[in-house]
């Protein structure tokens, strides 16, 4: 375990979120594997309180047994109750499933101090794919994936149910459109609160993805860290500075990028996927712009060193004369000038803007891939 991150989160509450069978419970339940957090899925929380014989699980109970949803106020009391034990204060809670109404977003704000937000991002076709395969053990609420989680113990195996509508497309299509609506809005509402929130490419397989939710967590961590130094509590309102613009919010692939005022900030502008079609084998083209905003290393500044590794293609592509667009959207050419020859005059300005504690990479590739500069600190003597 990671006890250094269930400290970074003491008397907080890290929000899970994503469409159904994004796998928040699975990501989840591995995070507080390896950190100490508590894990606290809404639905499982008021099953669980059903079962207890207070007053608090009677109610619950009588609306879990009518099928209907269990009123805010009542939810909220139960989850109250749970963060306020000693497990929870110490390691900081991952809450999946709550909230899912801006009145339920209000409620919690009140009661406990939310220390970020992890979205998972899934595209349609594989939520669907997902719901297909997904198994779930009745006795112990564990979660299978017939394809790339299946379960591996034959007793167990014989009792794993589906959930219904999970083989329902049209059904589950439904869930999925009603997420969207209404995550909208809690969107809006965490936003105006100033809550971090990372974005997370959860489309990939489970070992993957809880990578870059490891990661995103450290984001929130950082970001916990530059607004109060870690302090806080249970019933603590959270600190209403930053919000969900570029220097808040981060997206999460491959690598981390910790995104706070005095960090390097980079932006890809338009972030779509570049599709082939395989039968013609002409690839679409998708025009992007990379945009790395590095603060000054100026005396009263206080950001970590970065790491930039420049990717270049150097085929023979590359070596086509490049054009520029005027205003009126007329083309010229550039004097002799070709794609390669701007991509060196890039770099070369990337490592004139840089301080001397970052450090620059470049590869190479044109066929495959040769590291032509290992990281490397950009002083006045490599600069020369």
């Amino acid at each position: 375990k990671d006890p250094k991150m269930s400290n970074e989160f003491q008397g907080k509450i890290v929000l899970v979120a994503g469409a159904p069978c994004s796998g928040k419970g699975t990501q989840c339940k591995l995070l507080s594997k390896s950190t100490g957090m508590v894990h606290i899925s809404a639905g499982d929380l008021c099953r669980e309180k059903s079962l207890c014989a207070d007053a608090l699980g009677v109610q619950i109970k009588t609306y879990l047994d009518n099928k209907e949803l269990v009123p805010d106020e009542l939810f909220v009391s139960v989850l109250k109750e749970r963060i306020s034990q000693t497990d929870a204060q110490s390691n900081g809670v991952l809450l999946d499933g709550f909230p899912r109404t801006v009145p339920q977003v209000e409620y919690l704000q009140n009661e406990a101090q939310i220390g970020g937000m992890i979205l998972l991002q899934s595209e349609d076709n594989s939520l669907k794919t997902r719901a297909k395969d997904r198994r779930v053990d009745p006795v112990t609420n564990d979660i299978f994936n017939l394809t790339s989680a299946p379960c591996i113990d034959a007793e167990v195996s014989k009792r794993l149910i589906q959930r219904n509508h999970d083989d329902d497309e049209a059904a589950f299509t439904n869930r999925i459109n009603a997420w969207k609506v209404y995550f909208s809005h809690i969107e809006k509402a965490l936003s105006d609160l100033g809550i971090c929130k990372v974005e997370v490419d959860a489309n990939r397989s489970i070992s993957e993805t809880n990578i870059m939710v490891a990661n995103a967590l450290a984001i929130l961590a950082n970001s916990v860290n530059q607004k109060n130094g870690g302090g806080g509590g249970w019933g603590e309102a959270a600190d209403n500075g930053g919000g969900w613009g570029t220097d808040q919010s981060s997206s999460v692939s491959d690598t981390v990028s910790v995104s706070s005022p005095d960090d390097p900030i980079v932006s890809i502008t338009p972030c779509v996927d570049i599709n082939i079609n395989r039968n013609i084998l002409i690839p679409t083209t998708v025009n992007v712009c990379v945009s790395i905003d590095v603060p000054d290393l100026l005396p009263n500044t206080n950001r970590v060193p970065c790491d930039i590794v420049c990717v270049v293609d150097i085929s023979g592509s590359m070596n086509a004369e490049a054009s520029v667009e005027t205003a009126n959207g007329n083309r010229s050419n550039t004097n002799g000038l070709t794609v390669l020859n701007l991509v060196q005059h890039s770099i070369k300005s990337v490592m004139h803007m840089i301080g001397e504690e970052d450090r620059i990479a470049i590869v190479t590739f044109n066929g495959k891939a040769e590291r032509v500069l290992e990281l490397t600190n950009m002083t006045e003597r490599v600069l020369e």
